[in-house]
């Protein structure tokens, strides 16, 4: 787990604006307002990657009277909150994207809440990549891999050599809507360089999470860079490896 990248949508920069007004608010209670407290996890944003498990650790909190408890607003698949400390921990089933997380806080004087956005991220993955002109590429067999790095910088990997590319470029997760802009053919390129190049492929996908497996379905398509226009060419299953 790691401090979250910085926000990639109006709708992003909205829930963290939210979420700084809800910092450390309390009830209606008069008596509670005078006595503000520290109520915070140890950041406001946070990154976990796929197929992973693990505690956020509890937050900085003051209380104003006796010892009170912690609850988590709303459902959530994949996060279980420790009612005495409030270190939560999650598992594999959170959702992939971005993920609002409220906590509340409660005791003798009254509620506080706060809460964080937990990103679960694709980032440093490696997908299986199926195509097919039908609406099942999951039934044809995959062609090569692609890596989805650090830096939002991919890879494509032959199947039977993954450790030397075949291909590069990049790619840009916005909630559980993954883009990939690369070719199969550049394996000495830079993975920004794959823009200025005439064409090159393009895959639009949406990441899903169904336990125990991920993947993700989509489109593949040859994107003209003279034109500024993408062509449909298949259907395509990226399966996590």
């Amino acid at each position: 787990m790691k401090p979250g990248p910085k926000p990639l949508s109006a709708e992003y920069l909205a829930t963290l604006m939210f979420l700084g007004f809800l910092g450390a608010c309390s009830s209606n209670d008069p008596q509670v307002q005078e006595t503000p407290i520290q109520f915070q996890y140890a950041s406001d944003s946070m990154v976990v990657r796929l197929a992973s498990a693990g505690t956020i650790p509890k937050p900085e909190m003051e209380w104003s009277g006796n010892t009170g408890s912690f609850s988590l607003v709303g459902n959530l698949d994949g996060l279980e909150i420790d009612s005495e400390t409030g270190a939560i921990e999650w598992t594999r089933d959170l959702p992939i994207g971005h993920n609002t997380v409220l906590v509340n806080a409660v005791n003798d004087q009254g509620n506080w809440h706060t809460g964080f956005v937990l990103t679960k991220s694709v980032e440093n993955s490696l997908w299986a990549v199926s195509y097919a002109e039908h609406d099942k590429p999951e039934t044809e067999a995959a062609t090569y891999y692609l890596r989805l790095g650090y830096d939002n910088q991919l890879q494509v990997l032959p199947l039977d050599d993954p450790e030397n590319p075949i291909g590069k470029g990049i790619w840009q997760q916005v909630e559980d809507a993954v883009v990939m802009q690369f070719c199969d053919d550049c394996p000495e390129i830079t993975p920004k360089a794959v823009l200025e190049r005439p064409s090159f492929l393009l895959v639009e996908a949406t990441a899903r999470n169904d336990s125990p497996f991920y993947f993700m379905r989509g489109k593949l398509y040859n994107y003209s860079t003279a034109n500024s226009s993408k062509t449909f060419s298949k259907n395509c299953y990226l399966g996590f490896d």
